[in-house]
């Protein structure tokens, strides 16, 4: 074992020397001038430290543009799903959609059913008949609800004198009046065979067969009034 600090590092001088200068064989005597030591071991560290520094660079840099890589594409993803829809080309819902929907929405939100007295347009209150013969009244209701009136609706008789064989009249076929609209309906009539003061009072009657009228309640009648001679 080599215990002379000095041999030692004449030794460690020898082997850099001859690698620095390309030599091939150890064994060959070679003469070197002795290499300040101090220089070499300062060049021997700074080049290890540049390469250290030049990996750790290396892969800092590989690092920050995996980074960005990733921060682009959840940035693309994040803008795809707040991607609205475009629905300019949508024209038309099914039609099976629609009436689900609607189902749906009259569930959660019924309209109201609702009438209101305009006007007698023929056979005022009290007009006189003659016994036995037919004739024709006509109103003026307005929907005063929130429904829309269809053909299904019908006019139906609630109390007094019928003075018709029909009970229940169907609003006239393609009929629509929309809330605030008015119609004009009417129930053909034959005047009773006596003498006397005679009343018909008649009430709606919606798809759902509810019975409604005008007023707060919704169950006042809209009526005729004759007096036969």
């Amino acid at each position: 074992m080599i215990k002379n600090k000095n041999l030692k590092r004449y030794i460690l001088c020898f082997l850099l020397a001859a690698l620095l200068s390309g030599c091939t064989a150890i064994g060959n005597p070679i003469t070197v001038r002795t290499p300040d030591l101090d220089a070499t071991l300062y060049w021997m560290v700074d080049d290890a430290v540049s390469r250290v520094s030049t990996q750790i660079v290396h892969e800092l840099d590989m690092r920050f543009d995996q980074l960005l890589t990733t921060t682009t594409e959840v940035k693309k993803y994040s803008q795809t799903v707040a991607i609205t829809p475009d629905l300019a080309g949508i024209t038309s819902v099914p039609s099976g959609l629609m009436t689900a929907r609607a189902g749906e929405m009259s569930t959660l939100f019924p309209c109201v059913d609702e009438l209101k007295f305009v006007a007698d347009i023929t056979i005022p209150d009290k007009t006189t008949v003659q016994a036995g013969k037919p004739f024709t009244k006509t109103w003026k209701i307005r929907n005063n609800g929130t429904c829309t009136w269809t053909d299904s609706y019908k006019l139906v008789f609630s109390k007094g004198d019928q003075m018709t064989d029909k009970k229940e009249i169907n609003l006239p076929e393609g009929t629509i009046v929309l809330p605030d609209d008015t119609i004009e309906i009417s129930v053909y009539m034959t005047a009773p065979k006596e003498k006397g003061s005679y009343a018909s009072f008649w009430l709606m009657k919606s798809p759902d067969q509810k019975l409604f009228g005008a007023g707060t309640n919704r169950d006042q009648a809209i009526w005729v009034k004759v007096e036969v001679k």
